[in-house]
C-alpha cells in the first residue's frame, strides 16, 4: 500500500466514524438520519472526487509528475499544454530509457526502443496536470535479440531509474547538486542519465509551466523548478568527480546529441562506458556512430571500481567496420 493510498484511507475512516457518531446521535434526538449524515457523505463525495484519482494513479504508475503554472491552475487547462506535457515528458523518459538499456548492453540502434521499454500512460488526474507513466513487464527474450541480460532484467532496470527520478529535486542546493546524491545513486552512468533526464523535465518557465513536481509512493513530494533546471545542466556540463586518466577502445554507441553523451561498447573487461564530451567533438560524434573508437579522458568508477563515466578530451575513429552490423530488432 503507499502512503497516498495509506492516507486517503486513514482519512476515509475518520469520516466514516464521524458520519456513525452523527447517526447515533441523530438517533438519540430524533433527527433524520438522511440530514445527520449529509455533511459526511459530502466529504466523502469530494475526496473520491479530488483525492481519489491522484491516488489510483500514483499507485499503478512507476513515475507521477504534476505540473504547475499559472496557465494549468484551473480545471480546463489548454489542449495546447497537454499535448505538449505530454509529449515532452515521452521524449525524455524515451531518451532515459535508451541510456539505461544502453549501459546494460542493448543495442539501441538509431533511438528506437522495443515496445517492452516504451513509457505507457497510467493515467491523468486533475488539479493542475497530473501525469502517471508505467513501463510494462517484458517477456525473457535473453537470446532472441543478443543480450547480456533478459529483457525482464531490462525493464527492471530502466523501472528503478524512473522511479530514482524523484530523489533527485532533494539534493539540489542553491548553485550545485549536493554530495549526497552520490550515495544515493552511487552509480556514476546512471547518476549521469537520471540527472540529464531530471534537467530535460524540469520546466523552462515557458508553455505557462513554472514547476515539476514528483509524486512518490513512499516519500514526501519533491519539486523541479527552473532554477533547479539551470543548477542541474551546470552540475552535468562537466561531472566534478571525474579523476581518473585513462584510454578505452570500443564502439561509439547511442549518441545524445543534444546532451553531448554517447556510450562506448564493448570495451574488454568492461562493458559500457557513458561517455560526455564538449563541444568540439560535436561533429565527430555525429558522424561516428557505430565506428570502432578510443577515447582518452577522466573517469568516475562505480563501487567495484568499474570505470562508468568518462569526461573524454580525445576521441579517435579507428574504422567504421560495425556500421554494417544487423541491430538485433
Amino acid at each position: 500500500m503507499s502512503l497516498w493510498t495509506k492516507n486517503f484511507r486513514e482519512h476515509e475512516a475518520v469520516i466514516q466514524s464521524q458520519m456513525a457518531s452523527a447517526v447515533a446521535l441523530a438517533q438519540k434526538l430524533g433527527i433524520p438520519f438522511s440530514e445527520a449524515m449529509e455533511p459526511y457523505l459530502q466529504q466523502l463525495r469530494e475526496a473520491y472526487e479530488r483525492d481519489f484519482p491522484v491516488v489510483q494513479v500514483v499507485d499503478e504508475s512507476d513515475l507521477v509528475t504534476r505540473f504547475d503554472g499559472p496557465e494549468i491552475e484551473h480545471d480546463s487547462p489548454l489542449a495546447g499544454t497537454v499535448a505538449h506535457v505530454l509529449g515532452s515528458l515521452q521524449t525524455d523518459l524515451t531518451k532515459l530509457a535508451l541510456s539505461i538499456a544502453g549501459l546494460s548492453g542493448m543495442d539501441s540502434g538509431q533511438g528506437k526502443l522495443p515496445a517492452e521499454l516504451a513509457p505507457r500512460l497510467s493515467g491523468l488526474a486533475r488539479g493542475s496536470i497530473i501525469v502517471g507513466i508505467k513501463f510494462m513487464r517484458g517477456a525473457s527474450k535473453k537470446g532472441q535479440l543478443a543480450l547480456p541480460v533478459t529483457m525482464d532484467e531490462l525493464v527492471k532496470s530502466v523501472r528503478q531509474a524512473v522511479q530514482k527520478l524523484p530523489i533527485v529535486p532533494r539534493f539540489v542546493d542553491e548553485d550545485s547538486i549536493s554530495e549526497g546524491l552520490i550515495e544515493r545513486l552511487p552509480d556514476p552512468a546512471e547518476r549521469d542519465a537520471i540527472l540529464v533526464a531530471a534537467s530535460r523535465i524540469a520546466p523552462s518557465g515557458h508553455h505557462g509551466i513554472n514547476e515539476v513536481n514528483f509524486l512518490s509512493k513512499r516519500t514526501r513530494t519533491t519539486k523541479l523548478t527552473p532554477h533547479s533546471r539551470q543548477v542541474i545542466r551546470t552540475a552535468i556540463a562537466q561531472p566534478a568527480r571525474a579523476s581518473k586518466r585513462g584510454t578505452f577502445s570500443g564502439v561509439m554507441r547511442s549518441a545524445d546529441l543534444d546532451a553531448r553523451r554517447f556510450d562506448v561498447r564493448n570495451v574488454s573487461g568492461i562493458g559500457s562506458i557513458r561517455c560526455v564530451y564538449d563541444e568540439k567533438f560535436d561533429s565527430t560524434v555525429k558522424n561516428g556512430l557505430d565506428y570502432a573508437v578510443s577515447v582518452s579522458g577522466l573517469y568516475d568508477v562505480d563501487s567495484q571500481g568499474r570505470p562508468r563515466l568518462m569526461v573524454v578530451d580525445e576521441i579517435r575513429l579507428n574504422s567504421a567496420g560495425h556500421k554494417d552490423i544487423p541491430l538485433p530488432f
